[in-house]
């Protein structure tokens, strides 16, 4: 069976000597997995002030992940979206302002196999800090 990338993720940051934990969770209720305020997979103490709030995935959907985790902050629902999930993004959307107003950090991280054609391929980590803007203006209709 092969590593997730939240395992992988995992493991690198503790052979950093970081404390992380896996904040995911499965939902046996609608069989998905749900993360953290719909972002985080993985929460990290690492050298820096603050906590690192982590999206994982693998290399061929970074740029989507850090596209998702963007709409999450702006707090986007889609447009069919129920009023409960228009709030829902609304609320997530405060927690993560809050989340770096308090000090700390968001990142998407991936993995992705790389080396020379006949050679042994190791993972390679690729991370992206996003900012979360301080205002951010939210259209709820009511």
């Amino acid at each position: 069976m092969s590593v997730s990338p939240t395992q992988r993720a995992l493991a690198h940051a503790r052979a950093q000597g970081w404390h992380a934990v896996v904040v995911e969770r499965w939902n046996e209720h609608v069989r998905i997995r749900q993360d953290l305020w719909g972002v985080f997979d993985l929460l990290v103490l690492d050298e820096a002030p603050g906590v690192l709030g982590v999206q994982v995935c693998a290399g061929a959907s970074h740029a989507h992940r850090a596209a998702k985790v963007r709409a999450v902050i702006a707090g986007v629902a889609p447009a069919n979206a129920s009023e409960t999930a228009r709030r829902t993004a609304v609320a997530r959307s405060a927690a993560l302002m809050h989340w770096q107003r308090s000090g700390n950090r968001i990142e998407v991280w991936s993995f992705t196999k790389k080396g020379s054609r006949g050679k042994r391929k190791t993972w390679d980590l690729r991370y992206e800090l996003l900012e979360v803007p301080f205002s951010v203006p939210i259209h709820l209709e009511t």
